[in-house]
C-alpha cells in the first residue's frame, strides 16, 4: 500500500512536469533580465539546466529527479548541522571529549578485528592474497616493481594488510598502529619477511623514525583521528626529497549523486540509533542489513565515531602546503580519494 501510494505520488509530479517547465522557463527569464552583473553566472547556470532537462525530460522526470536530489541533499544538511552543533556545545571541554572518542576508535577496531568476519580485500581471501601487491602499487600510483629495495612506512596498519602486500612486493617495511588485535594479526601476517618492522604508535604522536622513507603509504586512517591535518603533518615529515606519499580518505559526496547524500543520511542515522548498544549488538545489526559479508564495512562506517569527509581539493592543498606537487587521484573510480603525490621541498 505504502508503495502504490508513492508511485502515485511521484507520478503526480512527473504529470505536471510540464507545467512547472513553463513556469519556470518564465522566472529564469525573468530572473535573468533582473541580474545582468553576473553574466557568466547566468549562462552557466542555463547551460547545466539544459543539460539536465536533456537527461530527465524525455521520461517526464526532470522534476522528479530535482526534487528527489533536494530531498537527499537537505537531509545531509541537516545531518552536518547537528552534528557542528554538537561540537559547539562541547568546545569547552574539547580536548577532553576527543581524547574520549578516538579512545573509543580503538577500542571499535579492536572489536572488529577480533570478532567480525574480513570482507572480501583482506588477507583471509586467498583471491585478494593474488592481487593485493598489484592492489597496493596502483592505489601509490607506481609500478609495482618499483618497491623493490625501498624503504616505505605503513602508517596505521590495522591487520596488516598492506603491510604485507608491500612486503610481498619487495620493500623494506616498517608499520605502526594503536590497536593490540589488529597489530598481533599484522606481525603474525608477517612473519615471513625479514624486512620488516611493526610497532604499536599513534598517528598523532612524533613518531621514532627519520626522515628517509621512500613513501609514506596511509589507507583509510587520517579521517579517523579527529585531527587529519596534524595527523598528516606528522607522517608527511617523515618523507624524503624525492619520496611519495600515498593516502586513502572519505571523500564528500559527491555533487551530482544523489546515492552519495543517502548512504551518509543512512549512515548518520544507523550511527545514532546504535550508539548505545554494546559492539555484539551493532554487529548483528549490520550483518541484517548487506549480509554477513558486508557486516564489516557497515560496522566501521557505524560504530566510528570520527569519520571526517574531504573534497579533493582540501586533500590537493594541504599536501602543495607541505612541499608535495604532482597531486593526483590514483583510483577514480571509486568513491573515496585515493591520492599520490611527491616530495619536492
Amino acid at each position: 500500500m505504502i508503495r502504490t501510494l508513492a508511485d502515485r505520488f511521484w507520478s503526480a509530479v512527473a504529470g505536471d512536469a510540464q507545467k512547472r517547465k513553463s513556469r519556470t522557463n518564465q522566472k529564469v527569464q525573468e530572473a535573468q533580465r533582473e541580474l545582468p552583473v553576473f553574466p557568466r553566472f547566468t549562462a552557466t547556470a542555463s547551460a547545466l539546466t539544459q543539460i539536465s532537462r536533456k537527461v530527465w525530460e524525455p521520461q517526464g522526470l526532470y522534476e522528479v529527479e530535482r526534487i528527489r536530489m533536494l530531498e537527499a541533499k537537505v537531509e545531509y544538511l541537516l545531518d552536518e548541522i547537528y552534528r557542528l552543533k554538537s561540537i559547539q556545545r562541547v568546545l569547552p571541554g574539547a580536548v577532553e571529549v576527543m581524547a574520549s572518542l578516538r579512545d573509543y576508535q580503538v577500542s571499535t577496531f579492536d572489536y572488529q578485528w577480533a570478532n567480525i568476519p574480513y570482507h572480501d580485500e583482506f588477507l583471509s581471501n586467498p583471491d585478494w592474497i593474488a592481487r593485493a601487491p598489484l592492489d597496493a602499487a596502483e592505489r601509490a600510483g607506481v609500478a609495482p616493481e618499483w618497491f623493490r629495495n625501498k624503504k616505505v612506512l605503513d602508517c596505521g596498519c590495522g591487520p596488516g594488510r598492506y603491510a604485507w602486500a608491500l612486503a610481498s612486493l619487495g620493500a623494506s617495511v616498517t608499520a605502526f598502529d594503536l590497536s593490540d588485535r589488529g597489530l598481533a594479526e599484522a606481525r603474525e601476517r608477517t612473519a615471513s619477511f625479514s624486512d620488516i618492522r611493526i610497532d604499536k604508535l599513534s598517528i598523532l604522536e612524533p613518531l621514532p623514525y627519520a626522515t628517509d622513507f621512500d613513501m609514506v603509504f596511509c589507507y583509510g586512517v587520517l579521517h579517523h583521528t579527529g585531527d587529519t591535518l596534524g595527523g598528516l603533518r606528522n607522517i608527511a615529515r617523515h618523507v624524503k626529497p624525492g619520496g611519495r606519499i600515498y593516502l586513502m580518505l572519505y571523500a564528500e559526496p559527491r555533487r551530482n549523486n544523489r546515492g552519495d547524500y543517502q548512504y551518509r543520511h543512512e549512515i548518520s542515522t544507523l550511527r545514532e540509533a546504535t550508539r548505545e548498544m554494546p559492539f555484539s549488538e551493532k554487529a548483528k545489526i549490520c550483518e541484517q542489513i548487506d549480509g554477513p559479508t558486508k557486516t564489516q564495512q557497515w560496522f566501521d562506517a557505524i560504530s566510528s565515531e570520527i569519520n571526517d569527509l574531504y573534497t579533493f581539493e582540501e586533500i590537493k592543498t594541504h599536501l602543495q602546503s607541505m612541499g608535495f606537487s604532482d597531486v593526483k587521484r590514483t583510483m577514480p573510480h571509486e568513491d573515496q580519494h585515493n591520492v599520490a603525490a611527491i616530495r619536492t621541498s
